[in-house]
């Protein structure tokens, strides 16, 4: 009884998609109702943001952290679903045109739902391969649909095209401690993502744990595992000195073969694992993926 009072009074959306509060900037998101184990929902522009339909689509998507604390070292929660998001609030603060937010496996699932999803995607194996199979088909079925949009918002610019053509998508990828951990290992397997950046993210794994004095996570991949695509993608890894949860030295050896030409490390003094990132996020994210460090 006390498991399925928490899976039903989990939140089944962000609630900062659709408050109204002086502080929300870009609502307008929609359920993409993915078939998957996890939830997405998608901005898309509206007249005046669309670009012309010879140039490429620019997609953000941000991904969400490990979502409800622990109850201690040993004991995770019964829901993994945030009540708090920070990705879905960092999300909020974005101007980009089209736009998506990637709940975490299991997250945003109502009861039944949660109760047959495999409790080992929100615990020991969170960046496993099996997590990671379906928040690429998230992303898959994220890209569809934004095609699928943008040839309807083009269609009498391409009338009499047939077919219809597909345009280039660049992707974003964001994330937010531990999906910023997934998000880079999502990278490493996709040849669209052209911007990759984590606030507070885990990229060694092992280094973490060690940290923390934390149990290995056997059942999961590490983000520092040695990448030539990652090497090549243009990243940005945000950190705050005050983070006691995912502390800076939680990078371990990610700088040494993953990071590459056009990748920055920025620590900000006074930040922890939650506070200033939200209201600081459009001047952090103007600062991310400077594609010109590769000239220094």
């Amino acid at each position: 009884m006390v498991c399925l009072t928490a899976c039903v009074s989990a939140p089944r959306s962000p609630a900062v998609f659709t408050q109204k509060n002086p502080t929300v900037h870009y609502s307008g998101f929609e359920d993409l109702s993915l078939t998957l184990p996890l939830r997405a929902f998608l901005r898309s522009p509206s007249g005046a943001q669309r670009s012309a339909w010879s140039e490429p689509v620019q997609l953000t998507i941000y991904i969400e952290g490990d979502g409800a604390a622990w109850q201690n070292r040993f004991t995770p929660p019964q829901d993994p679903t945030p009540f708090d998001p920070l990705a879905a609030q960092l999300a909020n603060q974005d101007p980009s045109p089209w736009l998506a937010y990637l709940g975490r496996p299991c997250q945003y699932l109502d009861a039944d739902a949660l109760a047959h999803c495999d409790p080992v995607l929100w615990r020991d194996a969170r960046f496993g391969s099996k997590a990671l199979i379906l928040s690429d088909e998230a992303i898959n079925r994220v890209r569809a649909a934004v095609v699928a949009r943008w040839q309807i918002q083009h269609a009498q610019q391409l009338q009499g095209v047939k077919p219809l053509p597909e345009p280039k998508v660049h992707i974003r990828l964001i994330g937010y401690s531990g999906g910023g951990a997934l998000a880079v290992l999502l990278a490493s397997g996709r040849t669209d993502i052209t911007c990759l950046i984590t606030v507070a993210a885990p990229l060694d794994t092992a280094a973490w744990t060690g940290l923390q004095k934390l149990s290995p996570l056997r059942a999961s991949l590490n983000p520092a595992t040695p990448s030539p695509r990652l090497a090549s993608i243009a990243q940005t890894h945000w950190f705050g000195t005050k983070d006691r949860v995912v502390p800076p030295a939680s990078i371990g050896i990610y700088t040494k073969h993953n990071l590459g030409p056009q990748g920055e490390v920025w620590v900000v003094d006074g930040y922890d694992h939650r506070l200033h990132w939200v209201q600081s996020w459009p001047r952090l994210l103007a600062k991310s993926c400077r594609t010109d460090l590769a000239a220094r």
